[in-house]
């Protein structure tokens, strides 16, 4: 009998359950931003080390691609990771969906303050969640295609590196 009255007592209010889901939001959408971040820096500080020391090319010969191809690995894995993230994102508007089926945050003393203000985030947090899907996959891919034609240009001219550190 006791776990029945705990349970009552531990019904969330509408305002607890959109504060926790704005802080699952946030928390997720700071990890996809920090991945990004990560192999953007990875991608470009690994796909410039070919052109930065003359002879690390001639040292390192055909190994010198290697430093731009972990680059690119590395971003197919963040792409992988974020995708994951702004997948788990999705239940999250489902939920908030659900609260305002059971009008829950249609109630009158719900419409000023701080419920109101979070209302509003969600509701535009949810229109350009698919611009926002669209703008990280397109932009991940990017890095992981311009990383690609990196190495292969490494590749390719590669005995013109190693002349070049030569001299």
């Amino acid at each position: 009998m006791s776990s029945v009255a705990t349970s009552d007592s531990a019904v969330e209010t509408p305002m607890e359950r959109l504060k926790y889901l704005e802080d699952g939001n946030k928390y997720r959408h700071e990890r996809c931003w920090n991945a990004i971040h990560r192999a953007t820096l990875a991608v470009v500080a690994l796909g410039l080390v070919p052109y930065t020391v003359g002879k690390v090319a001639s040292v390192l010969g055909w190994w010198i691609v290697l430093p731009p191809a972990l680059g690119v690995v590395f971003a197919c894995f963040s792409l992988a990771f974020v995708y994951g993230e702004i997948t788990i994102l999705e239940p999250v508007k489902e939920m908030y969906t659900s609260l305002q089926r059971q009008d829950a945050l249609k109630e009158p003393t719900l419409d000023h303050g701080p419920v109101r203000d979070v209302r509003k985030m969600f509701n535009e947090a949810m229109k350009a969640k698919k611009r926002f899907r669209c703008f990280v996959v397109s932009f991940m891919g990017c890095l992981v295609g311009l990383g690609s034609l990196n190495c292969g240009y490494v590749l390719a001219h590669l005995h013109c590196l190693i002349a070049a550190s030569g001299k």
